[in-house]
């Protein structure tokens, strides 16, 4: 609702009024379909509410994803034994994290999200990251390729999006749900989302990427950012 005040305000406060001028009719075109600037204010305000409640209100999945202030956000998380992987009670757990991935709208969800403090978190966002499930991860930060700025939100923070400095590029590795054990490389989004998720595994998470003075700020605006 922050957002959504500001805009109003600054709205009003300026004293804006539309004003049109006048003009003949013209054959061959419809003045009812001439897009009005107040409309787009409108639009604009409308949208930009739904995407702040739908952040907060979404739905979770078969599991319940914390929130801040969970001890389990801040303990480094336990691997998985091997021979535990391809267990059926192991194998619907992977299930359920990714139906509640799936429902929660967000681009990554790691297992201490969801109150079970073990080394696992998955991620998927439509044809740029294809459904991931990664065990056991280690990543290994290419440093020689730079860092950049990125806009996260947190489905554990609702509410939330912050600006962390990633690598642009990164190297993982990984079991998969089979007990293959896989590397790959990352950049773009796959990259922010892999050390988003990787962080939770380590009990990190995006606040603490900042400085005292972006702390006291509300992240609210940035409302394009996704949330993992």
């Amino acid at each position: 609702m922050t957002a959504f005040y500001t805009c109003v305000n600054v709205y009003f406060e300026l004293g804006y009024k539309p004003k049109f001028k006048k003009q003949q009719p013209k054959r061959q075109k419809n003045l009812s379909t001439t897009i009005k600037p107040h409309l787009i204010i409108a639009l604009l305000l409308t949208s930009q509410l739904c995407f702040s409640q739908r952040l907060a209100n979404y739905q979770d999945g078969p599991l319940d994803i914390i929130k801040l202030g969970d001890p389990t956000l801040r303990q480094v998380a336990q691997e998985v034994p091997l021979d535990e992987i391809k267990t059926e009670e192991f194998q619907s757990f992977l299930d359920d994290m990714v139906a509640t991935l799936k429902n929660s709208k967000g681009v990554g969800l790691a297992a201490p999200q969801v109150g079970i403090s073990k080394r696992v978190f998955v991620m998927k966002s439509g044809y740029s990251i294809p459904l991931t499930i990664l065990i056991n991860p280690t990543v290994e930060y290419l440093e020689s390729f730079g860092k950049k700025l990125s806009t996260e939100g947190c489905l554990s923070i609702p509410r939330k999006r912050v600006r962390v400095k990633r690598y642009k590029k990164v190297k993982f590795s990984y079991y998969n749900r089979t007990g293959k054990f896989v590397t790959q490389q990352a950049r773009g989004l796959m990259a922010t989302v892999v050390q988003h998720e990787y962080d939770h595994l380590n009990g990190v998470l995006i606040i603490d990427h900042l400085n005292l003075m972006e702390k006291l700020l509300d992240y609210i605006d940035y409302i394009a950012a996704p949330i993992m």
